[in-house]
C-alpha cells in the first residue's frame, strides 16, 4: 500500500505550464505532454475517443472493421486513427520502422521521453489464459522490461466471432465484459508486483452492432 501511495503521489505531480500551454488548453482542453505520464494519459484519451466513435457515435466507424480482418489489419487501422488524432503531440511509427520481434504492436512516441507501448489483441481469437499471457509475458514481461518504459496499454478488440469464453478453471462460460474484468484485475495485481511499472490501462473496443 505504501508503494501504491507513492505511485499515486508521483502521478499527481504535474510539470509547470509554459506560456504557450494556455492557448493550447483553451483550444484543445489539453497541453503538449511534458513527461511519459502525460503522453500515456493522452494515448488513453485518444483510444477512448476511438472507442466512443465505434460504440456510441451516431455515425459509427465500426463498419470499417470486418470479422475476417486479422490483428495486422486491426493494428494498421488503429495506428491510422491514432495518427489522425495526434494534434502534433505524438507520432505512431509506421510498421516497417519497428522490429516486430522486439517491439509492441504500436508505440506512442514523442522526442525526449519514454514511449508508451500498446499491445493489441482480437479477443475473439484467444482463450482467457492466452489473453492473460499476452498481458503478462508480452506487454509487461517484454515491452515494459526496459527501465525507461513505465506505461503500457492492453487493447482488446471484440467483433463478435464468439459469444462466450471458458473460464481458466473450466467452471463456466462467461461474456466479453466478464473477460475484461478478469484482465483488469490481473493488471491491477501486476502493478502491485512490479515496482518499475507505473500504470497499465486495459481498454476494449466492441465492434458488434447494438
Amino acid at each position: 500500500m505504501h508503494l501504491l501511495d507513492k505511485r499515486v503521489e508521483r502521478q499527481a505531480d504535474s510539470q509547470p505550464w509554459n506560456p504557450e500551454d494556455i492557448p493550447a488548453f483553451a483550444r484543445d482542453y489539453e497541453t503538449d505532454p511534458k513527461t511519459d505520464l502525460d503522453l500515456y494519459k493522452i494515448a488513453c484519451r485518444r483510444l477512448l475517443e476511438i472507442k466512443n466513435n465505434v460504440e456510441k457515435a451516431d455515425r459509427s466507424i465500426r463498419f470499417e472493421m470486418h470479422k475476417e480482418y486479422d490483428e495486422r489489419k486491426f493494428r494498421i487501422w488503429l495506428a491510422s486513427k491514432l495518427q489522425e488524432r495526434s494534434r502534433n503531440r505524438y507520432v505512431v511509427p509506421q510498421e516497417e520502422e519497428i522490429d516486430r520481434r522486439e517491439r509492441p504492436d504500436l508505440r506512442i512516441e514523442r522526442p525526449g521521453m519514454a514511449p508508451v507501448s500498446i499491445e493489441i489483441k482480437w479477443a475473439d481469437n484467444w482463450t482467457i489464459s492466452q489473453l492473460l499471457q499476452g498481458l503478462e509475458s508480452q506487454l509487461v514481461g517484454q515491452y515494459l522490461r526496459d527501465d525507461h518504459s513505465r506505461y503500457g496499454i492492453y487493447l482488446l478488440g471484440y467483433i463478435g466471432r464468439r459469444n462466450t469464453w471458458e473460464r481458466p478453471d473450466k467452471s463456466s462460460r462467461i461474456s466479453f465484459e466478464q473477460v475484461l474484468t478478469i484482465i483488469n484485475d490481473r493488471a491491477k495485481e501486476i502493478l502491485i508486483e512490479q515496482r518499475d511499472v507505473e500504470d497499465i490501462a486495459v481498454i476494449s473496443i466492441d465492434f458488434t452492432e447494438r
